[in-house]
Parts: structure tokens; sequence; C-alpha cells
């Protein structure tokens, strides 16, 4: 399983590679950025391969925020990667007084200014868990 995994990450990061060179000019730092943030959040340490040439990328583009941004991988490597994901609702046993605040991400409206379906979704999970902790604060 470890090989398979090996060779996702490589064939991942030979695909970043043959991606950055096939640009006819180079990409901006936000982009860089954003591509860094999703591949660590989808593929966690399994992306590190990909993440050091995307880091690389951005060190040609603006080498503080490659600095920046190593440091910021490095924290979040170091971070407990134990936590569980609660879709649905908070879990029990949280403290139901203003200790506890939930944050509530946004998202890109449709063209019309009506939600998207991820938006949407996210908000009927703040609500289900403001009803199971009335008393914490809630940040959107």
């Amino acid at each position: 399983m470890k090989t398979v995994i090996r060779f996702l990450s490589i064939l991942l990061a030979l695909n970043m590679i043959l991606l950055c060179a096939s640009c006819s000019g180079k990409r901006s730092s936000t982009e860089i950025i954003e591509d860094i943030a999703v591949y660590y959040g989808s593929y966690s340490d399994q992306a590190d391969e990909n993440i050091k040439v995307l880091l690389d990328e951005l060190a040609e583009v603006d080498a503080d925020k490659a600095v920046r941004w190593t440091n910021i991988m490095e924290l979040w490597k170091s971070c407990n990667n134990d936590l569980s994901l609660n879709y649905d609702v908070l879990p029990d046993g949280l403290p139901d007084d203003d200790s506890l605040c939930m944050i509530v991400l946004g998202f890109q409206l449709n063209a019309d200014g009506s939600m998207k379906e991820e938006l949407v979704e996210r908000l009927k999970v703040v609500q289900t868990s403001a009803e199971k902790y009335p008393n914490a604060l809630i940040v959107c």
C-alpha cells in the first residue's frame, strides 16, 4: 500500500512539474498558494512531493511568501492530525456556553446571487449545531 501511495505521490509531482513547465508564464503567488492549500487539504502528508514543487515555484515568484508558507506547512504538519471531522452536527459533550464558537466559512454565490449548494449545506450544519448548543457563539 505504501508503494502505491508513494507511486501516486511521485506521479502527482511529475504532473505538477509538467503542468508548470507547460505554462507560458509564471503563475501568481495567490494561485500557487491556493494549490498548496488544496493539495495539503486533500492529500495531507501524501502531498509532500507536490507541496515541495509548489513551494519551489512560489520561491521563484515571491521568496518572502515562500519562506512564510514553508513555515506554515511545517506548523500544519506538526498539529494534531487525529481530529475527527463532523459533517452533520457538532459532537456531544462540548461546553454549552459562550466558550464554544462555531466558525462558518462562506462560499462563492451563483451568478444570480443565490447560494450554491455547498454554502447551503454549511449553513444547515451550523443551524443544527446551534440548536444543539444554543449558547455557543457563531462567526460567519
